[in-house]
Parts: structure tokens; C-alpha cells; sequence
């Protein structure tokens, strides 16, 4: 008779700080911060490399934006977030943080145009179906949402 199997219970250990999402995959903590004149923009130093990986902060962040009253309250209210900049270097995508930009939603969403010059902010736009698509800044009404509902994406390591 073989030996019976067992399935781990134990959870990777990290060192997020309190409140803030740990995906595994990557070993990195997120959470999303308001943009405030003490915290500006230029802060957010988000990144999404994999569909993993964009489906966790993707989650993460309907239950962040859930819980944030007085914004995005109406049904059709279209919910958004700063990921982080990206912009071209030596004709590829990347993001500011330097790691590669080798994945964006595609499915059903608009294309994701850059300018070729900078680092732009790249929006997470949640549609009332909750679909998360990307888009420069300047091809939202991102800048149209009150400024206590404006939120970025913070990345850090979780070892």
C-alpha cells in the first residue's frame, strides 16, 4: 500500500507590511496608496509582468476600491488606479523600475499606445463588469476623478 499524500498547509513566509496583497509567484507585497501632494505620483513604482500575476493585483484592488467610500459609487462607475510609468527604451517597453513591459491585457481591450518619449503613467481602467484593461494616462479621465479617489500601485519585495 503506498504511503498516504500529503498536501502542504503552510503558508510562504514574507515580510509584507500589514494590509498590503503578497503573490508568491513573484514574492512581492502591493498595495495602493492615495496620490496626495505628501505622496505624489511620481511615488508609483508599480510593475505587471505576468497575467498571474496582473489577475492577483487585479483582485487585490476590487477589494482595496471596494472599501474606499465616497468614490467610485455609481453603478456604472468606472474604477481606476496608476499601475506604475513605462516608456520606450532602445525600442522596447519597459517599465520605470526597469524590469521589461512583456505583458498587458489584450483581450477585449483597447490597444495600449505609448509616446516615445518619457515615461508615461499607465492606468488601470475597471470597467462595471470589472474588466481591467491598460491605458497612457492621457487616454483616460483619470485626471477627471476627484483627487481623494486617485490611487497608485505600490510594489515592494516580500523577502
Amino acid at each position: 500500500m503506498p504511503p498516504p499524500i500529503t498536501i502542504p498547509t503552510t503558508t510562504v513566509p514574507h515580510v509584507c507590511p500589514r494590509n498590503w496583497g503578497f503573490y508568491p509567484q513573484t514574492y512581492d507585497c502591493y498595495t495602493l496608496k492615495p496620490i496626495s501632494p505628501y505622496i505624489p505620483f511620481s511615488h508609483s513604482d508599480g510593475s505587471i509582468r505576468t497575467a498571474g500575476e496582473h489577475e492577483f493585483v487585479e483582485a487585490f484592488a476590487a477589494g482595496f476600491l471596494s472599501g474606499v467610500e465616497n468614490c467610485f459609487t455609481g453603478q456604472n462607475d468606472t474604477e481606476m488606479f496608476t499601475i506604475g510609468k513605462a516608456g520606450y527604451s532602445d525600442r522596447n517597453l519597459i517599465w520605470q523600475d526597469g524590469e521589461p513591459m512583456n505583458y498587458a491585457p489584450q483581450t477585449e481591450c483597447p490597444t495600449l499606445t505609448m509616446p516615445f518619449n518619457g515615461y508615461t503613467p499607465i492606468i488601470a481602467v475597471i470597467d462595471s463588469h470589472g474588466k481591467v484593461c491598460w491605458q497612457a494616462s492621457n487616454d483616460t479621465s483619470f485626471e477627471d476623478i476627484p483627487s481623494y479617489c486617485k490611487y497608485f500601485l505600490c510594489k515592494k519585495d516580500g523577502h
